[in-house]
This record gives structure tokens, sequence and C-alpha cells, in this order.
């Protein structure tokens, strides 16, 4: 198997002392570039499409076909997507997709924000350091829509949740030292 386009020479010679001479020219054509998504991270029970490149052909390894599928795993899955092009030369790529239970998330902090209890029914208490008094504070749903914002101006604040649906939702903190996002699940 050639690497490069190659031309092969064969001569042969016959039990009469005749030869021939024939030339194979062997055309090594570029596999295709294949991309798959990078990998992600999705809530159980949620689904996705997840979209190839760089082919015309595709083979998921769940035996499904076409450059987009739409996927719900159950646990974290590795799949991997081979593409064909015009030429019937193949690739593959892959892509990892994990699947976070998304419930009972544990206590989150980083070097300046802490956020508990969560989940809540009722209230959230965030906590930042004197240093970020002043920072802006924004809800969001799952969708990306903004919900509420408020500026921040004791290091410890109680946010009412009580009206809002159960549900997942992102705490973004902003300030100078930059942005934080902090995701909290409201339910009963």
């Amino acid at each position: 198997s050639p690497t490069i386009s190659t031309t092969y020479v064969v001569t042969g010679t016959g039990a009469n002392g005749c030869t021939k001479t024939i030339e194979v020219s062997v055309v090594v054509k570029p596999l295709p570039n294949i991309l798959a998504p990078e990998d992600s991270t999705i809530c159980q029970g949620v689904s996705i499409d997840i979209c190839a490149s760089g082919g015309s052909d595709y083979t998921w390894s769940n035996s499904f076909t076409g450059n987009c599928i739409n996927i719900s795993p159950t646990l974290t899955t590795t799949y991997t997507v081979t593409g064909a092009d015009g030429n019937g030369c193949e690739n593959s790529d892959t892509i990892i997709v994990i699947v976070d239970i998304c419930s009972g998330i544990a206590d989150m902090e980083s070097s300046y924000l802490r956020v508990y209890p969560n989940p809540t029914s009722n209230n959230i208490t965030i906590e930042i350091p004197q240093t970020s008094r002043g920072s802006i504070l924004s809800v969001y749903d799952i969708s990306g829509k903004q919900i509420m914002q408020k500026q921040l101006k004791e290091t410890r604040t109680n946010l009412d949740v009580r009206g809002l649906p159960n549900g997942m939702y992102f705490l973004k903190l902003v300030n100078a030292k930059g942005v934080n996002v902090i995701k909290f699940v409201k339910e009963d």
C-alpha cells in the first residue's frame, strides 16, 4: 500500500525468452478530513444533535447515518463517525458525550464565589469576598434567557427563587476579577 502516488514497472519473461513490460500507476488520494464536534457535557435525559463535516457520506458507531444525528445517551458515551468522500476514501473522528445527572449538585464554590444550598426550593445564598462587593449578579434559565439581575452590595446575599419554575439555572457574576458562572437547581 503506497502512501504517495507511485508508478510500478513489472517485467516478465516467458519460457520462450520473450519479455513484456507493463507500467501501472497507483494514484493515492488524500483522506477526507472528517470532523466531529468537540467533546460535550449534557444532563441526563437531554437530547442533542451532533454533526460531522468533511465528507459526503457518514456512518456513526451507533449505526445511524447522515452528518447530523440526534442522541440521548444515559451514560457517558464515545461516538465515532466514519465519513467517506467522493473517491470512496474514508476517515473518522470521535466525540465523547459526558452525561451529568444534574441534580443533587454539591455546594459549588470558586476562588471568589460560593453558592448554597444547591439544589434549593426557596432561597439561595451567594457569598463573595469583600473585594468583590459591587459585582453584578445575573440569573439565566437553561435556554440562556436572563431572569434577573442585581448588584451585590454585601459579601453575603440571599436570593429568593421561590417564584422560579423547577429546573436548572445559571448564576453569572461579573466584576473586575472576571466572569464566573455556576449552575444551581430549583426544585420543590
